[in-house]
């Protein structure tokens, strides 16, 4: 910005903002995982396979998609917006 080039300053402001959101993101994910809630939460949510789309409510998903068979690691995590 400084230098004159306002495009760029204003694109390396926007990507700032993107990586913000990663980082609160995967900062989520990450206490969910050391916390060992990533598959538990204490309210019923809806969980969706990211295969098939097959969508459940429940405090916890399924071990096994019921109607693609995939393990619960393609289940989507809900995480907070």
């Amino acid at each position: 910005e400084d230098e004159g080039f306002m495009y760029v300053a204003e694109t390396f402001k926007k990507v700032a903002v993107v990586e913000n959101c990663h980082y609160l993101l995967f900062d989520q994910l990450y206490n969910m995982y050391t916390t060992s809630t990533l598959y538990k939460q204490e309210e019923s949510r809806k969980w969706k396979c990211s295969q098939c789309g097959y969508e459940a409510d429940g405090k916890t998903p399924w071990k096994t998609c019921p109607l693609c068979g995939l393990p619960q690691g393609y289940v989507q995590i809900p995480v907070q917006k």
